[in-house]
């Protein structure tokens, strides 16, 4: 863990800071209402649970979502310009207003996915007389939540919860839950809207044998399945697609200007508490093929290395330890550095450090390291520098001593 961190501090961690975290177009819902609302909703899923499930889900189908508050949907923030997909995860509670943004966002092309009794309530947890989202899902749902809990054979999820009230109108079933319709569809303008009316905390509480590396992860294919095909609809597609599936991989995008940064890292296949009583060896690594959207020029951050003009890298993936590539437009134009050829003790040096050259990524993060005369490096003097287009300066204070 100290090597990691050191890593980060050496240079990545600032690379990341300064970029702009990407997501594939997928807006997840945070409704503060909706989650007061479920407390008071006798037999209604855990909602903790509900938003840990999407998250991992996407993670685990290797798709990055960016959290939206309610007040940032209210604020019109949700653009089809910026998102394919808006979830709605056990949102009972929406104001008027993020009703409005939900509704010109499907009429406009975009692609609604709820779970379970979207907007029955307004932003207080008063009931509506009826839903307004009722005409967009095509259902008609009810104040009442009746938590219906049995499996769905078409799906093969095991134990889903719905509500047993809801009742169709123009939208499509594709399955049911006993005679619960499930997985209803409809059109509403340019857009679609899919309501599960199920949901999806089941994902982590799959039954699992116990002691086997990445317990249920097999178990939890139909649901990553699910997902995926759902999203591939609203247009969404992984970003880096890895070959072979390995469990438990997450991957994260960065982008600066034209420079774009790929982090992957997969997660141990045990539970930590196993290798801090070591009670398992180290993992082993696994030979996995990445594949981006593009061709670009790659280089291994961490490593320090180029490793060509490529759009499919063949690595090795060890769990815990984290990968970070950098796709660039062109081949990183080496740094140059100049300073004054001396200085004395307790004086201040001013150099500068920039791109030699031409440069079209425009985005740099400098590891300035200082090295004493006999040839051994002073790691307290040590810095990042962030730079654009032109060269950065730096100061060191030296010690009196």
């Amino acid at each position: 863990a100290c090597e990691e961190i050191q890593s980060i501090k050496a240079g990545p961690g600032k690379l990341l800071l300064t970029s702009q975290r990407q997501h594939d177009g997928i807006a997840l819902l945070y409704s503060a209402s909706s989650v007061h609302v479920a407390t008071v909703t006798p037999g209604f899923p855990d909602m903790n649970a509900t938003l840990d499930a999407w998250v991992r889900l996407l993670h685990d189908a290797g798709l990055e979502g960016r959290v939206l508050s309610y007040a940032e949907l209210a604020q019109g923030k949700l653009t089809i310009e910026e998102f394919k997909v808006l979830v709605l995860p056990c949102a009972q509670g929406l104001s008027a207003a993020e009703v409005e943004a939900i509704v010109r966002f499907a009429r406009e092309g975009g692609q609604v996915i709820a779970d379970l009794r979207p907007g029955v309530t307004d932003e207080h947890g008063k009931p509506y007389e009826k839903s307004p989202l009722d005409e967009v899902f095509g259902v008609v749902q009810a104040a009442d939540f009746q938590a219906v809990t049995a499996p769905c054979d078409a799906l093969r999820l095991g134990l889903l919860t719905s509500d047993g009230s809801l009742r169709l109108a123009d939208g499509r079933a594709a399955a049911q839950v006993r005679e619960t319709p499930v997985m209803i569809s409809n059109t509403v303008g340019k857009g679609r809207a899919l309501l599960l009316n199920f949901a999806l905390d089941g994902y982590l509480s799959l039954p699992a044998k116990k002691g086997m590396p990445y317990a249920g992860w097999d178990e939890g294919g139909p649901y990553r399945r699910l997902l995926l095909g759902l999203l591939r609809e609203g247009g969404v597609e992984p970003a880096v697609r890895l070959e072979p599936e390995l469990p438990r991989v997450e991957v994260s995008r960065f982008r600066a200007g034209q420079a774009e940064y790929v982090g992957v890292v997969q997660g141990l296949p045990h539970p930590d508490i196993e290798y801090t009583n070591k009670k398992v060896g180290p993992p082993e690594p696994a030979a996995v093929t990445l594949t981006f959207t593009k061709t670009a020029h790659v280089y291994d951050v961490r490593a320090g290395k180029y490793l060509g003009e490529v759009g499919q890298l063949r690595t090795k993936l060890t769990p815990g330890l984290a990968q970070l590539y950098a796709l660039l437009p062109e081949k990183a134009a080496p740094p140059a550095l100049s300073a004054p050829g001396r200085v004395s003790l307790g004086e201040r040096m001013t150099f500068r450090v920039g791109p030699k050259g031409r440069d079209a990524t425009a985005h740099h993060v400098y590891r300035v390291r200082l090295f004493g005369p006999d040839g051994e490096e002073r790691a307290h003097y040590a810095c990042n520098l962030a730079a654009q287009e032109r060269p950065v300066e730096g100061r060191i204070t030296f010690a009196l001593d």
